[in-house]
């Protein structure tokens, strides 16, 4: 078993994921990254000793599956990161129940896998932390991101049931960022989209992760911290 405290970060690939994961491997956690492609993983771990973890959330059993490995090399897992997520553009009248299912699949079934396959153990940590990136999109829609929104939504009432059932032994937090200067967004948009609109950096993100995962933030578990103005992150 590690002495060090263990994080598991999803969409550790880049983004706020590859931020969160080196702000907290420079803080001396034991980082485990997970993500859809092994190249960009390894690139977020060069010359540390992060642990890389092949990993598709929209698979069923994925979540659980990457508790395990870490809690089995490890002996530990204090804190979750779930950083994971896809979006596209499509209007609600365009989008299907499928649609739906696909956003719950990666970013709502998948946390509550891995919560609930590593309840135990982050129990154990004194308190183990859960942090979640919603959006805000799940509270004021950008534009034919609606569903998505639907599922940020159902992510922010996951986070209030494991800070009600936690009840102390596991802390929640959720952080709900408007645009972030990452590959999705610019995936999604062209710059001349989005004059005028504040984008933040994934270090601005990473550094609020940190602080929850640290115990710096107590006072705001259960809630969802909103970020920034203007279209959704993912």
């Amino acid at each position: 078993m590690t002495s060090r405290r263990t994080v598991l970060v999803t969409g550790g690939g880049s983004g706020i994921g590859r931020a969160a994961a080196q702000s907290l491997q420079s803080g001396g956690w034991q980082v485990v990254i997970a993500g859809r492609r092994l190249e960009a993983l390894q690139e977020t771990a060069h010359e540390t000793d992060m642990q890389c973890l092949q990993a598709d959330l929209n698979q069923e059993g994925a979540g659980a599956a990457l508790v395990d490995l870490v809690v089995q090399q490890y002996g530990r897992l204090d804190a979750v990161v779930h950083c994971a997520g896809d979006v596209q553009f499509k209007a609600v009248a365009e989008s299907s129940v499928e649609d739906l299912r696909g956003y719950m699949r990666v970013h709502v079934e998948s946390a509550l896998d891995m919560v609930s396959a590593g309840w135990g153990v982050l129990s154990e940590a004194g308190p183990g932390r859960v942090v979640v990136l919603s959006s805000l999109s799940a509270h004021d829609p950008f534009p034919r991101v609606g569903v998505y929104g639907m599922a940020k939504a159902a992510l922010e009432g996951l986070v209030r049931a494991i800070e009600s059932d936690g009840a102390g032994a596991i802390k929640a937090f959720c952080i709900a960022p408007g645009c972030v200067d990452t590959p999705l967004l610019w995936r999604l948009f062209n710059p001349e989209d989005l004059a005028g609109v504040s984008i933040a950096q994934p270090a601005d993100i990473a550094a609020i992760v940190v602080d929850m995962v640290e115990g710096r933030c107590d006072e705001q578990a259960g809630k969802t911290q909103l970020f920034g103005a203007g279209a959704g992150s993912g």
